[in-house]
């Protein structure tokens, strides 16, 4: 059993509409453990290599939801392009 855009499926077919809910999760709940984790140490006036490492999963995750909204948004609105009409002489 193939999943995935292959075959002739499409995006939206492949999609499953279900796929946004998951990042939304993993956005909130790396918020949280990065709050969580940083009562728990003591203030430091310094970027730590906690705080490096949580800011990059956070902003890959976040442009992981981002190319999914794009791709999303143009399958569902994609239109061919107009045929130009040629002449035959």
């Amino acid at each position: 059993m193939e999943t995935g855009a292959s075959g002739g499926e499409s995006l939206k077919e492949a999609s499953g509409g279900g796929s946004d809910a998951p990042s939304i999760t993993t956005v909130l709940t790396m918020t949280t453990l990065s709050t969580v984790a940083r009562n728990s140490l003591p203030r430091v006036s310094y970027v730590t290599a906690m705080d490096l490492f949580v800011t990059v999963c956070f902003l890959f995750v976040f442009a992981a939801m981002i190319e999914y909204a794009m791709l999303n948004y143009y399958a569902y609105n994609h239109r061919p392009p107009p045929r130009s009409r040629r002449m035959v002489s």
